[in-house]
């Protein structure tokens, strides 16, 4: 089934495509793509082959054709791939240039002016759904604190938000969580990291957000790859007696940080 969409709100459109198989993305050679040809013509009972690329970053974008699509460029590993997503702006992808992606695509040569490139024709597009190496290992830090364990002065330094932080992160969760949201987890978190900013934002969030559960204002729940919220209401709670932060600034031998929401 084609999907037309992109970005926020459609992180579940690149699982409705049928991924055939899901091949391995060809290494560039142009007589290979060209061979997918001899499969046509396509139709019901032989569907174009659809290809899909993991946790590629996005390097650019730009509107092209008076606006009216989108032009970009995806790195996996040292190969970077031009593509071209039809009808879409980039307002309407909803993603931002360095972010990790997952694509959906047909495999095309592209030919101009007696050059001729490989070419990822989108089909669909959306933040990626797993964790990359640091990402991972950002969120093992995190569980290893909310677990108990414990963390080196270097480690509790990283996951100890700021009071700003914390007061990014919970008003962009109440402008996102409307009743309840349930949503991938990971561009989830992204996105509040995103609002978060200052230094280690994506950790920072992942503790924000442990902290504000732990404290009752908000309840999450996890299944698979998504996340469910729900806000508990607006009562005033004492961050600072967490435990997740008393552990942190224990780490840092007595370094304060975090608040009050």
């Amino acid at each position: 089934m084609p999907v037309r969409s992109a970005g926020r709100g459609h992180e579940d459109a690149v699982l409705r495509v049928n991924m055939q198989l899901q091949p391995h993305l060809p290494e560039g050679s142009h007589l290979e793509v060209e061979e997918l040809s001899r499969l046509e013509p396509y139709g019901a009972g032989n569907n174009r082959p659809v290809f899909c690329l993991r946790g590629a970053r996005l390097e650019s974008m730009q509107s092209v054709g008076q606006n009216k699509h989108l032009k970009l460029r995806l790195q996996k590993g040292h190969t970077s791939f031009d593509g071209i997503f039809f009808s879409v702006t980039p307002a309407e992808c909803g993603l931002t240039v360095g972010e990790r992606v997952d694509a959906a695509f047909y495999l095309q040569v592209n030919e101009f002016r007696g050059s001729r490139s490989l070419q990822l024709q989108l089909v669909d597009l959306r933040s990626a759904h797993d964790p990359g190496a640091r990402e991972a290992e950002q969120l093992e830090l995190c569980r290893t604190l909310i677990r108990g364990g414990g963390v080196s002065a270097k480690d509790a330094a990283k996951l100890l938000p700021s009071r700003e932080q914390f007061v990014r992160v919970w008003r962009a969760l109440e402008r996102e969580v409307d009743g309840t949201l349930t949503s991938p987890e990971l561009p989830f978190l992204r996105r509040l990291s995103a609002e978060a900013l200052g230094a280690e934002s994506f950790p920072r969030t992942v503790m924000c957000l442990a902290v504000f559960a732990e404290r009752g204002l908000v309840t999450v729940e996890r299944h698979d790859k998504y996340i469910t919220l729900r806000l508990t209401g607006g009562k005033r709670v004492d961050l600072d007696a967490s435990p997740y932060l008393c552990a942190l600034r224990e780490g840092l031998d007595g370094t304060k940080g975090g608040s009050s929401v």
